[in-house]
Order: structure tokens, then C-alpha cells, then sequence
């Protein structure tokens, strides 16, 4: 039986239990045990750069303590995704390039809808397209 732990890498436990309950039909169907777990020591948010960038040495720490046959990042920025690669054995998913290969995969475009603005997503949109990937964002209000 593998070990996947489900990394919020925000502090909001509050989260965390919704991953973990958007999980336990997943989690009832297989023989894996699929951990959930958040940051104490991180922001409670992952809203800005700076965010994303203080919460990479967290995770880090939390996937050296924790024992696990593969890693989820579960925040739709995927941060600190290539730092845990370089740590681990263990393949480490990022939520948002499941999601983006996973639309690809289908034939699609990858867009966000946001509610306000997100200036982070520019920046993804720019690796998609320098992919020649269909990628964009919006503003869906303020």
C-alpha cells in the first residue's frame, strides 16, 4: 500500500479538510492511504509571489518529516514543485500541471476565471504559451 500525501501548503486547516473530504471517494476506492495536511508555520493564503515563495522551504520540510510513495502540491500555483522534485524520489504532482495536461490531453485551452485580479496568473499564462500552449486569464470582478 502506497502513502500519498496531499500537501495544502497554506495554513488554513479549513482547507485541508475540504481537500481531505473531496478525496474520501478516492481515498474508499483504493488500497492507498491518502494523507491531507497543511503548513502551520505558512501564510494562510497563497495570494502573491512572495506567498508562494515563503511557503517552498515549508513544504521542503514537511515532505523530509512525512513518509510518502508520491506527493501532491495542493494549491493551484503548484509552488515550490520543482524544489520538492529535486528533494524527493517519490514523483511530486502539482495540481495545476495535472489540470493544464489534463486539458491538453482532451484537446482543449487552458483558461482561468478569477474572481479579481491575479497577477501570478500572467506569469503561468506566459510559460503556457512559450509551450504554444493555449493559455489565458480573466477578470470576472472585483
Amino acid at each position: 500500500m502506497a502513502r500519498i500525501l496531499v500537501i495544502n501548503p497554506n495554513s488554513s486547516k479549513a482547507m485541508t479538510q475540504l481537500m481531505a473530504q473531496c478525496l474520501t471517494g478516492i481515498a474508499a476506492n483504493t488500497a492507498h492511504q491518502i494523507a491531507c495536511i497543511e503548513l502551520a508555520k505558512s501564510p494562510p493564503g497563497i495570494n502573491t509571489d512572495e506567498n508562494a515563495k515563503a511557503v517552498v522551504p515549508h513544504i521542503i520540510e514537511a515532505v523530509e518529516q512525512e513518509k510518502a510513495d508520491a506527493i501532491v502540491i495542493g494549491c493551484f500555483s503548484d509552488p515550490g514543485i520543482q524544489a520538492v522534485r529535486e528533494q524527493m524520489s517519490a514523483p511530486v504532482f502539482g495540481i495545476a500541471q495535472c489540470a493544464y495536461l489534463t486539458a491538453l490531453g482532451l484537446g482543449g485551452s487552458v483558461w482561468y476565471f478569477v474572481d479579481g485580479g491575479h497577477p501570478r496568473l500572467g506569469g503561468i499564462c506566459a510559460i503556457c504559451k512559450s509551450l504554444n500552449w493555449n493559455a489565458g486569464w480573466r477578470a470576472i470582478g472585483q
